[in-house]
């Protein structure tokens, strides 16, 4: 834990101290401009002259020359000034104390480390330092910030990831600002994200899948796929959880005479307990059979014709069984790949139609944020909502079997019964 700062008493003029850390002093002061105007300064000093008696001596001499000047010149005095911090390690520190929070995964640290180097090179390239010398922060500008979005714009990146990095950045430069007797020099951070990075085009809205559309796929996913895998898209449908949420769960985690699933693994650390449906338990009671402790999942393979490395999520499968269900006419192209989006996202369109299913259906929005894994809303909803249990209990019970054998032939002399 970095050391707090001691702060010291106002001398004459707004003049302002504090220590920081070993020899590090850090002074604040109001000056005139050449323009006549005034303007803020911050400067930190380190030099033999430690202690409140020399920080005082310190605040003297900038009281004096202001006072003459109007203006202070560190260098003038021959005050040796701290460097300014590295922002590559600035931004390194940053990632790891994400990482040993638990808020990212080792992907995740991955992916941004690879946004680190590419926001560095473009300042390297900004300010024409050498890459063998490191970017101090006082680079951290709104300038800087959107010359490095116009450069990822030029490339062809696309608007998520030419916003994401800058704003890894952003949030490092805040953690930062937060902890000043690390990181020398670190200027103002924004608390507004806007200031310094625009908007995100923002997505239109999209369809979701009936159940009868995601009924379609699942009939596909059995002619192409292993038994796991269709496995997984029975989960998908009958919970609304994420991919990476189901493909993590263990034998242990299920509890069949109480119909409970404990959720250990989420995208928002929500571990919580949801009820498994009727329905749910009669399609995967057999599989579930097949073991007594571990994942459920245990072989990552899941096209049955495709024998090499598996994918670590089946994407691609899912996209080939609803491409398929496409083609035979039972499936709208938009509800699972809208133009709208630049990336399709076949797994998560099975999770959409339970959403849009049960909405339907009556049930509130708080009770399907909890089961599907959003975030609690708010302190009513965990507190004063009554009996939750029995009303998720219920919702999940509201979702239909699956129809296995599709649309049917009746014949010209059959009339179809109204449900």
């Amino acid at each position: 834990m970095p050391k707090a700062a001691t702060k010291g008493t106002s001398v004459g003029d707004g003049i302002q101290y504090e220590h920081l850390a070993g020899d590090r002093w850090r002074f604040r002061w109001r000056e005139r401009t050449e323009a006549g105007a005034w303007r803020s300064r911050e400067c930190v000093f380190r030099g033999a002259e430690t202690g409140p008696d020399g920080a005082r001596a310190h605040a003297e001499r900038i009281r004096s020359e202001l006072r003459t000047t109007g203006a202070f010149s560190p260098t003038r005095h021959r005050l040796s000034v701290a460097p300014p911090s590295n922002l590559a390690a600035g931004i390194t520190a940053y990632i790891e104390a994400r990482k040993s929070a638990g808020k990212f995964k080792p992907k995740t640290v991955n992916t941004y480390t690879s946004y680190m180097l590419r926001v560095l090179e473009h300042i390297h390239q900004i300010y024409g330092v050498p890459e063998t010398q490191p970017l101090p922060v006082t680079v951290l500008t709104r300038e800087t910030f959107q010359e490095i979005m116009r450069r990822d714009r030029a490339t062809g990146i696309s608007e998520v990831t030419a916003y994401s990095a800058p704003l890894l950045v952003l949030k490092a430069w805040q953690w930062m600002a937060d902890e000043p007797t690390c990181w020398p020099h670190i200027p103002p951070a924004p608390r507004d994200t806007t200031d310094f990075l625009p908007r995100t085009p923002k997505y239109s809205r999209t369809v979701a899948p009936s159940l009868a559309h995601v009924d379609a796929c699942l009939r596909q996913l059995k002619k192409i796929s292993t038994r796991s895998t269709l496995i997984l898209g029975v989960f998908l449908r009958f919970t609304g959880l994420r991919a990476d949420t189901i493909l993590s769960i263990k034998r242990e985690d299920i509890d069949l005479r109480d119909k409970m699933l404990q959720i250990r693994v989420d995208k928002n650390n929500f571990q919580r307990l949801v009820p498994l449906s009727d329905a749910l338990i009669a399609e995967v009671s057999d599989w579930l059979s097949l073991f007594t402790a571990g994942t459920i999942f245990p072989k990552r393979r899941h096209l049955t014709t495709d024998r090499a490395t598996p994918h670590k999520k089946p994407s691609e499968t899912f996209k080939a069984a609803w491409r398929a269900a496409t083609e035979e006419g039972e499936v709208p192209l938009f509800v699972w790949a809208p133009d709208t989006r630049k990336n399709a996202r076949p797994e998560h369109a099975l999770r959409a139609a339970f959403d849009a299913y049960l909405l339907e259906k009556g049930v509130s929005a708080p009770d399907l944020d909890y089961l599907v894994g959003r975030n609690e809303t708010d302190v009513r909803a965990v507190h004063y909502s009554g009996d939750r249990m029995q009303r998720w209990r219920d919702a999940v019970n509201m979702v239909p079997p699956v129809d296995w054998l599709g649309p049917r032939d009746l014949g010209d002399n059959v009339v179809r019964l109204a449900r």
